[in-house]
């Protein structure tokens, strides 16, 4: 195990403690360091890339993003990047999926991750309208209409929704959420 510079006993012992059947299980609490090990060479090289074409490399889990206010005018085309791109990932071991690959111009709506980042930070619509249908429905239905799990789920939405736009949701979320916690709080597990 390279990164960590551990003989070949102890690294063996390590993947053994921390892997299901060869692969790092999603959800658990060490996965997102350890991937992040793995992927050290690989983030060196995509940053060393990006920086010699005027791209800002950025990775989130597996999400891999390439991005510029400008084109760069010194820059190979994005073609030729995701040519060069892919060429490192499978170096280092790893493959790109191909249907997840996208070159969005600044006139398309630029989702990474999940979330919209054209000029700045938002929820994209299908989830902003996700979350006035839960609200809706708390508001006609009522607290005692959802169980634990549901109160939950909404607390979650709302306070993405809060993290990636704070400025962008009324008094009523507000309300909302100061009752969803007080509900959660109080509730027997």
């Amino acid at each position: 195990m390279a990164p960590l510079e551990l003989d070949d006993e102890t690294a063996w012992a390590v993947v053994q403690l921390v892997t299901r059947r060869g692969r790092l299980p999603q959800g658990a609490p060490t996965s997102p360091h350890l991937a992040n090990l793995v992927a050290r060479p690989l983030d060196r090289r995509l940053a060393g890339l990006g920086r010699e074409q005027g791209w800002t490399y950025t990775r989130y889990a597996d999400d891999l993003t390439f991005s510029s206010n400008e084109a760069p005018a010194h820059s190979i085309t994005p073609r030729e990047l995701i040519g060069a791109i892919g060429r490192i990932v499978a170096d280092e071991g790893f493959r790109l999926a191909d249907h997840k690959t996208h070159v969005m111009s600044r006139h398309q709506r630029q989702l990474v991750t999940g979330l919209v980042v054209n000029q700045r930070l938002a929820l994209p619509k299908p989830k902003r309208r996700l979350l006035r249908a839960m609200l809706h429905r708390l508001q006609t239905s009522g607290l005692e209409s959802l169980d634990l799990h549901q109160v939950q789920v909404v607390h979650g939405h709302l306070a993405m929704a809060r993290l990636v736009d704070p400025d962008g949701f009324t008094q009523t979320c507000h309300e909302l959420s100061g009752l969803l916690h007080e509900v959660n709080t109080n509730r027997p597990r």
